[in-house]
C-alpha cells in the first residue's frame, strides 16, 4: 500500500515515479495500490493522515510506502499507532521540500518529516545526491537504499508534433511552474538571444503549481522581448511529452535544485542535448561538454551564452545528442526500478520492523 497526497494521476514526477513503478511491479507480481491523503493545511491533513491509517491498517497490507509529500501528515499517526508491518518511505525531496539554493528546510512540516524519516524502516531515495543531504542530516545509513527512477519513454502512438513549423529549431523545457525549476531564468535568457538566433522555446508543464511564481512567468512572456520567441503548451500526458522530446533540437531547464532530475534523463533518453544548471543531482547525469553544457545556476548571461553555442552549432548539438543518447542507455529502465523498489520491501518484510 502506496500513501500519497493530493490527486495520484497529476503530473509531478513523484507521481509519475510512483505510476511507472506500480504499473511494472505488477508484471512482476506485485500489487502496489495507492490511498491518498487530501491536500489539506498541516493541521487537518495531519488528522486525515490519522484516518488514512485507520483505513489502511484494516487493509492489512503487507508494507506500508509513504510518499515523501505525504510524511508529515503521518509523522504523528504513525507514531500513535504504529502498524504491524514495515514502514518505508518514498523520497523525491529532503525534509520540508526542494528549496532553491539547496539546503534543508526548517519549520513544522521540515520537523514532522524527519520524524517520519527517523521512525521509518527503510527509506527508498530516486540518488545518491538525496541520500548524501540525509546522511549529513543524521539519519541511518543503514535505511537507506538508492532506486533511481528509469528513464525510459513510452512508445510513440502517432506522428511527431511539428515543433520546427516555421524552421526555427526548437528548444524543449519540461518542467511544472515551480521556483526551484528556475524558469524565469530560462525567460532572461531566451529574451536575450539575438533576435535572428532562429530558435523558438517550448515550455511544457503544469503552469498552476505556485500561483505567485505563476503571475510573474506570465508577466515576463508579455514582455515585447519575448513575443512570438516562447510557447506555452502546459501539462501534457506522458505520452505526448515523450512525442515533445523526440521532436525537440535541445533540452534546457535551469533548476536550482534537483533530488534526481528525471526529465533530464528521459530528454537524454530521446538523443537531446542537455543545456542545465549545475545544481543539485543534475550534474551527476549531465556530463559537462559531453552529453551537455552546464552553467552556475540563476545566471541567465551564461545560460543564453550556452544555448547561442549549440544553436549555432548543428554538429555539436549532434554529437552531444548522440552521447546523451548513450549514456541514458546505462540508466534503468522502468521495470528494474520497479524491480528494485520490490525488492527493498521484500527486505523489510524478511528484516521484520
Amino acid at each position: 500500500m502506496l500513501v500519497t497526497a493530493g490527486d495520484p494521476a497529476r503530473l509531478t514526477g513523484g507521481h509519475l515515479y510512483h505510476r511507472r513503478v506500480a504499473e511494472a511491479a505488477a508484471d512482476l507480481g506485485v500489487c502496489i495500490a495507492v490511498e491518498a491523503l487530501p491536500e489539506r493545511p498541516l493541521g487537518p491533513a495531519i488528522i486525515a493522515g490519522a484516518y488514512t491509517l485507520a483505513r489502511v491498517r484494516a487493509m492489512q497490507p503487507d508494507a506500508l510506502l509513504v510518499d515523501s509529500i505525504a510524511t508529515a501528515a503521518l509523522a504523528l499517526p504513525l507514531l500513535a499507532a504504529q502498524p504491524p508491518v514495515p514502514v518505508i518511505g518514498m523520497l523525491h525531496q529532503p525534509p520540508g521540500g526542494v528549496r532553491p539554493g539547496g539546503g534543508l528546510a526548517r519549520g513544522p512540516r521540515a520537523r514532522l518529516d524527519r520524524l517520519f524519516l527517523l521512525r521509518a524502516d527503510r527509506l527508498i531515495v530516486p540518488s545518491e545526491t538525496l541520500a548524501r543531504a540525509l546522511r549529513q542530516a543524521g539519519i541511518d545509513p543503514a535505511r537507506l537504499r538508492v532506486v533511481p527512477p528509469g528513464h525510459d519513454l513510452p512508445a510513440p502512438t502517432g506522428p511527431l508534433p511539428d515543433l520546427r513549423r516555421d524552421g526555427r529549431l526548437a528548444l524543449l523545457c519540461v518542467a511544472n511552474w515551480l521556483p526551484a525549476k528556475g524558469i524565469d531564468v530560462l525567460l532572461e535568457a531566451v529574451a536575450g538571444l539575438p533576435a535572428g538566433a532562429g530558435a523558438r522555446l517550448h515550455l511544457v508543464g503544469a503552469t498552476s503549481p505556485d500561483p505567485a511564481y505563476t503571475r510573474r512567468l506570465r508577466a515576463r512572456l508579455a514582455a515585447p522581448d519575448l513575443r512570438g520567441r516562447v510557447l506555452v503548451h502546459g501539462a501534457l500526458p506522458p505520452d505526448v511529452v515523450a512525442a515533445y522530446y523526440r521532436a525537440a533540437d535541445l533540452f534546457v531547464l535551469p533548476s536550482r535544485a534537483e533530488s534526481y532530475g528525471m526529465a533530464f534523463a528521459e530528454a537524454m533518453a530521446a538523443g537531446l542535448p542537455v543545456v542545465a544548471a549545475r545544481a543539485g543531482h543534475v550534474p551527476c547525469l549531465v556530463a559537462d561538454g559531453e552529453t551537455g553544457l552546464l552553467v552556475p545556476p540563476d545566471d541567465p548571461v551564461a545560460l543564453r551564452t550556452a544555448l547561442q553555442r549549440l544553436i549555432a552549432d548543428p554538429p555539436r548539438r549532434q554529437a552531444l545528442g548522440a552521447a546523451a543518447r548513450r549514456r541514458a542507455a546505462a540508466l534503468p529502465t522502468w521495470r528494474q526500478t520497479a524491480a528494485a523498489v520490490v525488492a527493498v520491501v521484500r527486505e523489510a518484510i524478511a528484516g521484520g520492523n
